[in-house]
C-alpha cells in the first residue's frame, strides 16, 4: 500500500472497527478495496467505503454520510496510529508464497523495521507444552539449535511471544531480524492499558529496530483467542521460506501446518521425535480421579519419601554439620504461621519474560521454578512479595497457615483451575507473635454481606467463607498486608520446611537459616517435623 493511501485506509479501519456485524476477515477484506479520498471529508470517506464495500461482496455500506464527530474521531485515531509508526501491508507486499493455501487475510497492520521482508525468512515450529518446562527439555534444546542454524544461515526468524515457545525463540533471535507475529491487534493500536502492559511483559525481548510487529486483526471485534492463536500460527509459517520442527505432537494444529508446508514446497527440517522422558506431571489425567498420594508424599522424582529414619538423623548428626531438633519439643506458648511455597510456572514476581526465557536457555539454577526453586528464590531475595490475585479486591497479601504440613493430609486437593496442588512440602515457618506485631492478622472467614460491612483498614483480610472448591476455615489462614521483608531479626527466627534430608542441608549450608522436614503421614499417625540448625551460621 503506498503512502498516499495510508491515511485514508487507517481512517477506514477506524470506521470500521465499531462494525461489530462484520468479522475481521471480513473487514480486512474490504480495507484492501477502500481507494485513496480526501481525509478531511466525511463524505469522500463514506463514499470510498460504499464502493469498498460493492467491491468486495458485502451488503452496501448503510450510511451515505457519516457523521462529522463520528469521522473526528476516527481522523484523531487514525492519526495517532500514523506517529506511532502503523503502516498497512497487503499479500503482495509480504511476499508469503503460495498465500491462496493459508487462507491469508488481504491486509495486515505492521510496525516497525519493514526492510526484513526483504529477508528469506525461518519459523521454528513447536506444539504447546506443558506449564512446568526445565532447561533439559529436548524441544528447548532442539529450539536452541535450530535458531542457531537458521541465523547461521543469514535467515530472519518469524516469531511471535504469549507461549513459553515462542518467547524461547524470540528471545534467542533478539539480536538478529526478527518478524514478531501477533495474535491480536497490534499493541500499538490498542488500548493505551493494553499497550503498556506489552510494553511492561516484552520491552526486553525485542529490538524494534531489528524486528518488524506484523497482526492480521484489524481494530474492532476479534475471534476468540482460541481462533487467533491457530491462525498466528498459520501465519508465522506462512511468512517462512524454511519451517524448522523441534518437537511437534501427530494430528495437532502444527501438524496441519508442516502438511501446508510441504504442499507449499518450502523447506523442512525436522530433527528426530525428541518427547521429553521426564517422568510425568503430579497433575491427574483428564478423566481419572485425583490420585490420593499428594506432592507431600513425593519427592521431586516421584518416589516415596521414607521417615527420617534414627541411623540417618545419627549419621547427620555425627557429621558435625548440623543438629537436630524436634519442633514438637519447643515450648507449646510458641505457635507458628506458615508461607507454604509452590510451583511457579513462567517468570517469578518481579522477573520479566525474557529473563525467565534467559534462565532456561542457559540453564540456570532454579530455573525450573519447582516449590523449592520458589522457596530458594524468595529466602536469597529476602522477600515475600505480597499477590491480590486470590484476594477480594486490589490488595496484595502474603498468606500463612497455621497448619503444620502434617495437618495438611485432608487439604491437598489438585486445584485444576489453577494448574497446580492446593499445598506442597515446602515453606518458611514465622513465630505467630513476631508477624502479629507487624501486622498480621487472621482471615476473617465470611459472606459477602460480611465483606461490604468491613472497615477499609481490614478488608484484606476478607476470605469468602464457602465457595463451589469447598469450605475454606480448615486452611486457618492469615494475612499480611503487602510485601513482606525478611529482615535479620526474622532471619533468625524463621524455620524453613524442606521434603528431602539433602534439601535442608543445602539451604542450612548456603543461607545459614534453619531448616526443618515437613511431616510424613504414617499408619500410627503423624510424624513430628525435624528441625536442623546450622552449627555455623554464614
Amino acid at each position: 500500500m503506498t503512502p498516499e493511501c495510508l491515511p485514508a485506509a487507517l481512517i477506514a479501519a477506524a470506521l470500521l472497527s465499531g462494525r461489530k456485524d462484520l468479522n475481521h476477515r471480513v473487514r480486512s477484506l474490504i480495507l484492501s478495496h477502500v481507494p485513496a479520498f480526501d481525509i478531511h471529508s466525511p463524505d469522500e470517506a463514506a463514499e470510498a467505503l460504499t464502493r469498498a464495500f460493492r467491491k468486495a461482496g458485502v451488503s452496501a455500506w448503510a450510511r451515505r454520510h457519516i457523521r462529522a464527530n463520528t469521522f473526528r474521531a476516527s481522523s484523531k485515531k487514525a492519526d495517532q496510529w500514523l506517529r506511532a509508526g502503523i503502516f498497512v501491508l497487503t499479500r503482495e507486499d509480504v511476499k508469503a508464497p503460495s498465500a491462496w493455501m493459508h487462507d491469508l487475510p488481504q491486509v495486515f497492520f505492521a510496525l516497525g523495521n519493514r526492510s526484513v521482508l526483504e529477508l528469506p525468512a525461518a519459523a521454528v515450529l513447536n506444539s504447546r507444552k506443558p506449564r512446568r518446562i526445565t532447561p533439559d527439555d529436548k524441544w528447548l534444546q532442539e529450539t536452541k539449535r535450530l535458531v542457531q542454524l537458521a541465523i547461521a544461515e543469514g535467515f530472519a526468524i518469524v516469531s511471535s511471544y504469549g507461549n513459553t515457545p515462542y518467547c524461547v525463540v524470540s528471545r534467542l533471535s533478539k539480536d538478529s531480524p526478527m518478524i514478531v507475529v501477533c495474535d491480536d491487534i497490534l499493541p500499538s493500536m490498542a488500548s493505551e492499558k493494553t499497550a503498556l502492559e506489552f510494553l511492561s511483559a516484552y520491552h526486553d525481548l525485542f529490538r524494534r529496530e531489528r524486528t518488524l510487529f506484523i497482526s492480521s486483526f484489524p481494530p474492532g471485534v476479534r475471534p476468540k483467542s482460541d481462533i487467533r492463536s491457530s491462525e498466528r500460527d498459520h501465519l508465522v509459517a506462512a511468512l517462512a521460506s524454511s519451517l524448522l520442527v523441534a518437537e511437534v505432537r501427530e494430528g495437532g494444529n502444527m501438524q496441519q501446518i508442516i502438511d501446508i508446508g510441504v504442499r507449499r514446497t518450502v523447506r523442512i527440517i525436522a530433527f528426530p521425535s525428541c518427547s521429553s522422558d521426564r517422568p510425568p506431571l503430579t497433575e491427574p489425567a483428564k478423566g481419572k480421579a485425583v490420585p490420593r498420594t499428594s506432592p507431600f508424599t513425593e519427592t521431586t522424582g516421584g518416589n516415596m519419601l521414607q521417615p527420617d529414619r534414627q541411623p540417618t538423623r545419627l549419621r547427620a548428626a555425627k557429621s558435625g554439620q548440623i543438629r537436630l531438633v524436634d519442633l514438637d519439643d519447643l515450648p507449646n506458648n510458641l505457635p507458628w504461621l506458615i508461607h507454604y511455597t509452590r510451583s511457579r510456572p513462567g517468570p517469578w514476581p518481579g522477573q520479566t519474560i525474557a529473563e525467565y526465557c534467559q534462565s532456561l536457555i542457559d540453564g540456570q539454577k532454579g530455573a525450573c521454578h519447582t516449590a523449592f526453586d520458589t522457596l530458594v528464590h524468595i529466602i536469597g531475595e529476602r522477600l515475600i512479595r505480597a499477590s491480590s490475585r486470590l484476594t477480594r479486591g486490589p490488595w496484595g497479601v502474603v498468606s500463612f497457615s497455621e497448619c503444620l504440613p502434617a495437618e495438611l493430609d485432608t487439604l491437598i486437593k489438585w486445584r485444576k483451575g489453577l494448574c497446580r496442588w492446593s499445598f506442597e512440602p515446602y515453606g518458611i515457618a514465622f513465630p505467630q507473635e513476631s508477624l502479629a506485631d507487624l501486622g498480621a492478622g487472621p482471615a476473617i472467614y465470611g459472606s459477602r454481606e460480611d465483606f461490604r460491612h468491613l472497615p477499609a483498614e481490614r478488608k484484606h483480610l476478607f476470605h469468602a467463607q464457602h465457595s463451589s472448591l469447598g469450605d475454606w476455615t480448615a486452611e486457618r489462614e492469615w494475612r499480611f498486608r503487602g510485601d513482606l521483608l525478611l529482615s535479620n531479626t526474622i532471619f533468625q527466627e524463621m524455620v524453613v520446611i524442606v521434603s528431602t534430608q539433602d534439601e535442608a542441608t543445602a539451604v542450612a549450608l548456603e543461607f545459614g537459616c534453619q531448616a526443618a522436614l515437613a511431616g510424613i503421614i504414617g499408619r500410627n499417625g503423624v510424624r513430628g517435623l525435624s528441625s536442623h540448625y546450622p552449627l555455623k551460621k554464614k
